[in-house]
Order: structure tokens, then C-alpha cells, then sequence
């Protein structure tokens, strides 16, 4: 799940998440909220000091993300 924690960058919120699938920006994930299923797109990857990524997956620990849609109230569902 996304928290409410987050950095602003270049006046846009990256929200923190804790990846447990390979993430890389340009990719669409499902989410789940109290309105129902949709997808969001993944724009950009920042590692825990504001410096951008190319790809993450489980083991990297927490980073933050900036995506098409607001986060809060979501829940990430992975396959």
C-alpha cells in the first residue's frame, strides 16, 4: 500500500512505496480503492535520497514514485 509519506521534486509529489515486483517507470499497475479497480501508470523512480532509477524489485528497499494518479487511498495488486 502507498503511505502518506512522501518528497516533493520539481513541484511533484513522489509517494513512498515498498516494491514486492519489478517496477520500472512506464509501467502500468492495478490498484485497488474504496471506488473500485483501475490502473496508474508508473512516471518516475526516485531511490530514498531523491536520485532517479531506472528499475526496482524487492530487494531494493523503499523508494518513491510518481504516478498518472493520485495515490492516497490506494492499494497496489500484484500478480
Amino acid at each position: 500500500m502507498f503511505s502518506d509519506q512522501y518528497i516533493e521534486k520539481n513541484k511533484k509529489k513522489y509517494f513512498h512505496i515498498e516494491p514486492k515486483e519489478v517496477i520500472t517507470p512506464g509501467m502500468k499497475i492495478k490498484y485497488l480503492s474504496p471506488d473500485g479497480m483501475g490502473e496508474l501508470k508508473i512516471v518516475d523512480i526516485l531511490d530514498t535520497k531523491g536520485k532517479p532509477m531506472e528499475k526496482v524489485h524487492c530487494n531494493s528497499g523503499s523508494v518513491y514514485v510518481l504516478t498518472d494518479k493520485k495515490l492516497e487511498g490506494r492499494e497496489i495488486l500484484y500478480e
